[in-house]
């Protein structure tokens, strides 16, 4: 019952994005051939990369970073909805500051049949991008944020949008699906 109620997340499913962000490189188009014709000799920047290892790709998100976990009673109970930890290195030089989003591109774009007794999702609805996180404006000096520190536990009516000690929290999608649950 739960693996058809929760299909699995991962990694792969629920696409986790933390970008770099900074000004845009210019040239002047008058020193282009000057440029061109010294040639580069630097060794290749080191990959800008990012790490959790809350889970690995390929397996069910665990309950701890779930916002709810599938329940004998009621289909569904709220989980504890702890963001995870994520590291990164390697920024790009220049960087400003650092965003996260994450979203799942496989949702079910119309929910009556979510959490239904006796009701299948049909494998051929329409799907659409749920997000699920939005921090941006991440300070240029972090390189990692840890378990917990964004969310820690499920906000009745949502967590504020706006400044947070650690970025820029944006609106997700829950506001929306739950925007009439008075919880």
């Amino acid at each position: 019952m739960a693996n058809a109620l929760f299909p699995r997340l991962s990694l792969g499913a629920c696409l986790l994005f933390i970008g770099a962000c900074g000004p845009k490189p210019t040239t002047d188009p008058a020193d282009a051939s000057a440029t061109d014709a010294v040639e580069d000799t630097a060794a290749p920047a080191a990959a800008f990369t990012v790490q959790s290892g809350a889970y690995a790709d390929g397996e069910a998100i665990p309950a701890d970073y779930a916002f709810c976990v599938p329940a004998e009673e009621n289909h569904v109970s709220m989980g504890t909805n702890k963001n995870p930890e994520i590291t990164w290195a390697n920024a790009p030089e220049g960087t400003k500051s650092f965003a996260i989003v994450m979203h799942d591109p496989d949702v079910p774009s119309v929910m009556d049949n979510v959490n239904q007794e006796g009701k299948t999702i049909a494998k051929d609805l329409p799907r659409i991008t749920f997000v699920h996180w939005v921090l941006t404006d991440i300070p240029a000096s972090a390189s990692s944020l840890a378990e917990g520190a964004d969310s820690a536990a499920i906000t009745p009516r949502g967590k504020p949008p706006g400044p947070s000690d650690i970025g820029n929290r944006g609106v997700n999608d829950y506001t929306m699906w739950f925007a009439s649950d008075e919880n």
